[in-house]
């Protein structure tokens, strides 16, 4: 079977683009998200400015946990079933 899919580019360190994002899963009601972002750096944890490692931080751990509780609110709050 054929399943639409929707890439959404967004700089989730950036709390402004996550919340695009939620809103796009708030006005097309996904049944599905797949939280597949993430990164880190490599090497001497003392060689990289500790901005870039709160970054880390920001995209793997708090756009994961906001994107899931807003879609998983929005299936709820829709009465759908879906998958995150």
């Amino acid at each position: 079977s054929i399943v639409a899919v929707e890439a959404l580019p967004a700089d989730l360190k950036v709390r402004s683009e996550r919340q695009k994002l939620i809103e796009v899963i708030r006005s097309r009601n996904p049944d599905l998200l797949v939280n597949n972002a993430g990164f880190g750096l490599y090497g001497d944890v003392l060689s990289y400015p500790t901005e870039k490692q709160l970054d880390i931080l920001s995209v793997n751990g708090e756009a994961v946990l906001e994107l899931t509780i807003e879609a998983a609110k929005n299936m709820t709050q829709k009465g759908m079933e879906g998958t995150v």
